[in-house]
């Protein structure tokens, strides 16, 4: 609510914040130089690697993460 009142600015996820950039409501400012990336890790236990359900949701979290 701080940021949508244009009196503040703060970082937020772009899939957060994508609602609000559509409608212009909001905008990035200077993203190279502000942006970052918070990286993410799939565990999983030892020996489960090549079950489908964990290749599946492996492959599922890499497409959705675009890698």
């Amino acid at each position: 609510m701080l940021v949508l009142s244009g009196a503040f600015i703060g970082y937020l996820p772009e899939h957060y914040a994508e609602h609000w950039v559509d409608r212009g409501r909001l905008r990035a400012i200077l993203p190279t130089s502000f942006g970052y990336q918070a990286p993410f890790s799939l565990i999983y236990r030892r020996g489960r690697a090549r079950e489908q359900m964990v290749l599946t949701f492996r492959e599922y979290v890499r497409t959705s993460m675009g890698s």
